[in-house]
């Protein structure tokens, strides 16, 4: 009933979302492109204004990679309010393949009971409803990269290294899962070599395709527009984003100076650190490789730039898969951790009050508490048991 009741609310909010960003802003830009218009170096108030849609001054202009904006073309040739429709079904499409691949990926580890309890879980979830708030791609990111993953662990190795990079064109951060892929099917260095090969084969191949020209002005104009993005106290949690939003705060979040030289590369430093320590994690963690899956998952959200709150739908099978394995050894502990870790990653929210707005590092702490969440699950999947103890029975966390 809840569930109905979320989807519901949802249900009754999207129309109004029709003209708003981030549909409104890949109409606009791939717009540009048909019209044969640099989207980078393009002003959107126009095509704002000639599709009805409202113009959001923070983002003047296109900041996704090129594979993206020409992904969105075919919908592009559509009336804006059919292409928007056809667009929130592609996102119930990547839900839909999330979860399903989910329960294979399980398989008898997870009951129908168990997974029903994980789709209502995520139905009703905060990052799934910004999700279709904002209009967003994570969800078709998210079932590529647990089908390269299920690739990877039936013997495809090749083929899910190619789905990697695929996403990694579409929005960078998916690369860094990539090495794991390469490497951890195993095989030996002339197989790493081929997977290497072939991954770089689709970069080239999808750089030139798309033309270099728009990947130097992505690089140029785009980036620099999701950096200034990113210093934001609320609603981008990664650890760089904190580690830069700490250093502003100290300054009275005066962000027209932007954060010093030395807060952007310890932000930096920071990010690369939690990314590297998780593949260090990695190589002494054994054979486990679902559990390094998980963490890396984690750890590619915590330690990006960006992170924002819808980008948290790639955790649905991260916390799956730590509930399937908390069912093999509950505690009291163990079971009151993880729902403290349900309710951080859903609280996706903005706190406001008088005193957070006079002690403005607090502001940005409190604002980071999905942060804490996300650092939490990895903790936790870092304590399981390995693969073997978590498949001994079939399971039910429902």
């Amino acid at each position: 009933m809840f569930a109905l009741v979320c989807l519901a609310r949802l249900a009754a909010e999207l129309p109004a979302r029709a003209t708003e960003n981030d549909f409104a802003h890949y109409y606009a830009s791939s717009r540009l492109l048909l019209e044969g218009r640099d989207p980078y170096t393009t002003s959107l108030v126009a095509p704002f204004a000639r599709y009805g849609f409202v113009y959001e001054p923070g983002v003047p202009a296109e900041t996704n990679p090129p594979p993206l904006v020409w992904l969105f073309v075919p919908l592009a040739l559509l009336p804006a309010r059919a292409a928007f429709w056809f667009w929130v079904a592609l996102e119930a499409a990547g839900l839909a393949a999330v979860l399903c691949l989910t329960r294979r990926l399980l398989g008898d580890r997870l009951s129908p009971r168990g997974w029903y309890f994980v789709c209502v879980l995520a139905l009703t979830s905060a990052a799934v409803y910004w999700h279709f708030y904002f209009s967003q791609v994570q969800l078709l990111l998210a079932a590529l990269v647990l089908a390269a993953y299920r690739w990877a662990e039936t013997g495809r190795p090749i083929r899910a290294c190619v789905a990697v990079t695929l996403g990694g064109l579409l929005k960078l951060f998916p690369l860094v899962l990539l090495p794991w892929f390469i490497w951890g099917a195993g095989n030996g260095p002339r197989a790493w070599k081929k997977r290497l090969a072939a991954s770089a084969c689709v970069a080239a191949g999808g750089v030139a395709f798309t033309g270099l020209g728009l990947w130097k002005d992505f690089c140029r104009f785009g980036l620099k527009i999701v950096s200034a993005d990113a210093i934001n106290h609320t609603f981008n949690f990664t650890l760089p984003a904190l580690v830069t939003n700490l250093g502003l705060a100290a300054r009275g979040f005066d962000v027209s100076v932007g954060p010093s030289r030395g807060w952007s590369l310890a932000a930096l430093a920071c990010g690369l650190g939690l990314i590297g320590l998780t593949y260090l994690w990695c190589l002494r963690s054994g054979e486990d490789r679902e559990r390094q899956f998980c963490v890396l998952s984690v750890a590619m959200l915590a330690g990006s730039v960006t992170a924002w709150g819808h980008y948290f739908v790639f955790l649905i099978f991260p916390m799956t898969v730590a509930a399937v394995r908390l069912a093999v050894r509950p505690t009291v502990g163990r079971v009151f951790f993880f729902g403290l870790l349900l309710w951080a990653l859903n609280f996706l929210r903005t706190v406001e009050s008088p005193f957070l707005d006079a002690h403005l590092c607090a502001k940005v702490l409190v604002n980071n508490i999905p942060l804490g969440g996300l650092i939490g699950l990895g903790v936790f999947l870092m304590g399981e048991p390995g693969a073997d103890g978590a498949r001994a029975d079939r399971i039910d966390p429902g």
